[in-house]
């Protein structure tokens, strides 16, 4: 459920975005390679800076560590 949850907001958004800047509302532009870089860099940098969680996962108290020492995530962590 949190990762449909992230799913539905960074759609959301990207969305309105695509709106804004083109003024129509197409979905075929989510199969491109832009959607899925954009979907890949979500959940890799959004943990480094809010604790080990994204949206999705806050919402259900679900949280990412490192399992070795039980630290707080880095960017080469998450890569």
């Amino acid at each position: 459920m949190a990762s449909f949850l992230d799913f539905l907001l960074i759609l959301f958004v990207c969305a309105i975005g695509y709106y804004i800047i083109y003024g129509e509302f197409i979905v075929t532009w989510k199969d491109s390679l832009t959607w899925q870089l954009i979907y890949i860099a979500y959940l890799t940098i959004t943990p480094v800076f809010w604790s080990g969680y994204v949206i999705g996962k806050r919402i259900f108290k679900i949280g990412i560590k490192r399992y070795i020492d039980d630290q707080n995530l880095t960017l080469g962590n998450m890569f």
